[in-house]
């Protein structure tokens, strides 16, 4: 599985890679034992992290609260969850969780970045509220493509924040930004204002 390093802007780098800093993700679709949430949340205890990032398939929705609850059990904290799904939300309201919230940006077609950017942003203000009223953060998340280029990100990001929502952020992946390794210094740069968590794949 990957994990996610979360960004304490404060500290110096070492303290970014310290266990308690650590997201475990993608543990869940992508488990060659294909566990099931108590044994899970029994692996990442016995490995000493803390928090997790809950990725799914359809299969896993009938397993949603019990992979809270056995959270719960072990101490972990349910720090992010990939995508919208209303049994999910109703679940965090019930539990009082308040997850990150990780979704890709829209690609709408429009005939300039600043319109496919202002076009983006309007089609994730339905979840940008949402997540508001939830308490929860909302990362974009890159995949690639268009809307997964740190210039998008940031002006997507920055047009969201300009109107007032603050809680919303970036989710950079290592595993889906390849093209950017070379000038990663500028490019980090650019992120971290904005950086909810990094993926060091």
């Amino acid at each position: 599985f990957s994990l996610l390093c979360t960004l304490a802007f404060q500290a110096q780098a070492a303290n970014n890679f310290a266990k308690d800093q650590l997201v475990a993700w993608c543990i869940v679709p992508f488990d060659a034992a294909k566990r099931g949430p108590s044994a899970r949340a029994e692996m990442l205890k016995r490995l000493g992290l803390k928090r997790v990032a809950y990725d799914w398939r359809e299969q896993h929705v009938k397993e949603f609260e019990e992979e809270i609850l056995q959270y719960k059990k072990h101490g972990l904290e349910f720090f992010a969850f990939w995508s919208v799904h209303e049994a999910a939300f109703a679940l965090f309201e019930k539990h009082k969780l308040h997850p990150q919230i990780w979704l890709t940006v829209p690609s709408p077609k429009a005939d300039s970045q600043e319109a496919r950017v202002t076009a983006a942003a309007k089609a994730l203000l339905p979840l940008v509220e949402r997540t508001k009223k939830l308490d929860c953060k909302l990362g974009l998340y890159n995949h690639g493509g268009w809307a997964g280029s740190p210039e998008t990100m940031i002006q997507v990001c920055q047009k969201l924040r300009d109107q007032g929502h603050t809680h919303v952020g970036i989710v950079w992946n290592f595993h889906h930004g390849h093209d950017y390794i070379e000038n990663w210094p500028e490019v980090f740069q650019q992120l971290l204002p904005y950086l909810h968590c990094l993926n060091i794949n």
